[in-house]
């Protein structure tokens, strides 16, 4: 099987395999919707729900906070020595 046909109704396009995401639970290995139906769905969820995508931002980030700083020092001297480390 080489190509699929997405589910979401609005699209039902047959696409090739590489064009619809890993999904380990699905018997071919990949998802039902393609990946740009998948990506204007996340698009379009994320503009619903502002305080949700906020509350794991945050919640991301204080759990991080050590990955993020050294991420963020890191590009600090980045942009300094002119785009070198």
């Amino acid at each position: 099987m080489t190509e699929k046909t997405c589910t979401k109704p609005t699209c039902q396009k047959t696409k090739p395999l590489e064009e619809f995401p890993k999904n380990p639970l699905m018997r071919d290995g990949r998802g039902s919707w393609c990946k740009e139906c998948n990506a204007e769905y996340q698009r379009e969820w994320r503009k619903r729900n502002p305080e949700k995508v906020e509350k794991y931002r945050r919640n991301w980030e204080d759990q991080n906070r050590a990955h993020r700083n050294e991420y963020q020092r890191k590009q600090y001297r980045k942009r300094k020595n002119g785009g070198e480390e």
